[in-house]
């Protein structure tokens, strides 16, 4: 079972997959947030996602230092 995170600041977008991931059997929790610092905060709380499908478009241009800070706390979080 993961934990998987969705980073979009598309309300809709972030509906379809709660949608989509909620029936799953191999999904144990599904978090949405709709900004990068909703995540860096909830890591940063010692809560742990497995996976994180991050909006290119929504953390753009911070990209990549975000990713840098999310893995700098949480290693095991990968992020797609």
């Amino acid at each position: 079972m993961i934990k998987l995170g969705i980073v979009d600041d598309n309300p809709q977008v972030l509906e379809d997959f709660a949608t989509y991931f909620n029936g799953k059997s191999y999904v144990s929790e599904l978090i949405t947030f709709s900004s990068p610092h909703l995540v860096k905060k909830y890591v940063e709380s010692k809560q742990r996602i497995d996976y994180l499908f991050l909006d290119y478009a929504t953390s753009a241009p911070s990209c990549l230092p975000f990713i840098g800070q999310i893995k700098s706390i949480s290693r095991h979080t990968e992020i797609i």
